[in-house]
């Protein structure tokens, strides 16, 4: 293989390897935001006996 094709082949290798963990990073924040607004919706049900406040004070755009 030549200097030029090593090249090409590692940033191949980089651009598919952000790729995937953009994918990753963006599951990643869903499971937060619905972590987020699960506990929420408790911490309202239950008076502030479970889950936790609305510390982000983004509840209506997040939690949609």
């Amino acid at each position: 293989m030549t200097t030029k094709t090593q090249g090409v082949i590692a940033l191949l290798a980089i651009l598919i390897a952000l790729v995937i963990l953009g994918v990753l990073d963006a599951d990643e924040a869903k499971r937060q935001a619905i972590r987020y607004c699960d506990n929420v919706s408790l911490w309202q049900a239950t008076g502030g006996q479970a889950g936790w406040p609305d510390y982000k004070q983004q509840v209506e755009e997040v939690c949609k």
